[in-house]
């Protein structure tokens, strides 16, 4: 019984409106939006890094549960840069 990888999700940006003018830019790092769990923002920029890690750790293992994480943050990443996740 090996592990199977589950059928891919089409990922689309979510646009969450904020006011900039009054928030400033919102950098790198915890975010928590209402009342949902705080989570982690990357911007652009710091993605661009964020990948080249990710693929630098999955090249480290052969642990197929890590390979399957991995991509699928891969796969969000792509998305940003206006690829597809198909």
């Amino acid at each position: 019984m090996g592990i199977t990888k589950k059928k891919k999700k089409t990922i689309e940006i979510r646009e969450i409106n904020i006011d900039i003018a009054k928030d400033g830019r919102v950098e790198t790092g915890p975010v928590k939006l209402g009342y949902d769990w705080a989570g982690l923002f990357v911007r652009g920029d710091d993605c661009i890094m964020l990948r080249e890690l990710l693929v630098l750790a999955k090249s480290k293992t052969s642990n197929p549960i890590t390979h399957i994480c991995i991509d699928e943050f891969l796969d969000n990443i792509s998305v940003v840069f206006g690829g597809t996740n198909d």
